[in-house]
């Protein structure tokens, strides 16, 4: 039995492959939790990897231009002063990205009149939240940077953050994915959801470690090396929205990646609202 999906062209193609040995990837939890009413059995995830050669230009590039914030919108005018200001705010430099899924507000206007340096894709079509971030991706692939960012539309960050990571990153390559802490939108506690993953009900249960382990943190706040995207790949466009996180932390921890977070910086997500 096999199953295959095209990905964006410098993703690897993802191809599902039956294995007559057990060596079950815990995906049929994530399918149910979309619109897809299909079981597999024994199934192996197979990203093969592509050769992805960088030129001395995109080299000396990397030098200059290590973090590409990717920022998947739709209907994102509520949020844009808190999110895209606090990026401003960034004590490391960053250029971001806003890819926008045919929004029914202002948001493209708002973000060319109020924020010119942010670079703007709109689609035509919502492609939903996995398919726009591979759209970011792929460019920070092309473009020579050496991580990414996947921020919330409905986030926002404290100035340290993404230097933070990006240092605990470099110093643990082992971490596919690190986080911040994950608060609510109004800060006074942790993110329900965050809080079940790292088992704590409150910020002054934070653990003094720099790093720590998760078995999953949602995508609000991602910090990934490009590198695990070359051997991992992007989102699988077979969940178009919810679940996508969840398979690609599954490869992330077939390719022996893990994913972390530190006590020691916070990100709001707004997710009352």
């Amino acid at each position: 039995f096999s199953f295959e999906c095209n990905t964006h062209p410098n993703f690897p193609l993802c191809y599902y492959k039956y294995r007559k040995y057990h060596h079950t990837i815990y995906l049929q939890d994530t399918l149910r939790s979309s619109s897809l009413s299909i079981h597999f059995v024994d199934i192996e995830i197979s990203y093969p990897a592509r050769s992805h050669r960088i030129s001395t230009s995109q080299k000396n590039k990397v030098k200059t231009m290590k973090v590409l914030v990717i920022i998947v919108s739709y209907n994102f005018e509520r949020w844009i002063d808190r999110c895209l200001g606090s990026l401003r705010q960034s004590e490391y430099p960053i250029d971001t990205i806003v890819i926008d899924n045919a929004p029914k507000d202002q948001t493209i206007q708002r973000i060319q009149k109020d924020y010119p340096e942010i670079r703007l894709i709109a689609n035509a079509n919502n492609l939903g939240f996995g398919q726009a971030n591979n759209l970011g991706m792929e460019i920070a692939l092309t473009e020579g940077y050496t991580h990414v960012f996947l921020l919330n539309q409905d986030a926002w960050i404290e100035p340290k953050t993404i230097g933070t990571l990006l240092t605990l990153s470099r110093q643990h390559p082992s971490y596919g994915i690190l986080s911040p802490v994950h608060l609510t939108g109004k800060g006074d506690r942790p993110d329900p959801g965050f809080a079940h993953y790292a088992h704590i009900r409150e910020t002054g249960q934070l653990p003094s470690e720099d790093l720590l382990p998760l078995t999953f943190v949602n995508a609000a706040f991602w910090m990934i090396p490009t590198d695990v995207l070359r051997k991992v790949g992007g989102f699988c466009p077979l969940f178009y929205h919810y679940g996508e996180d969840k398979d690609f932390v599954n490869r992330l921890h077939y390719h022996h990646y893990t994913v972390g977070y530190s006590p020691k910086v916070f990100g709001n997500h707004d997710r009352e609202y």
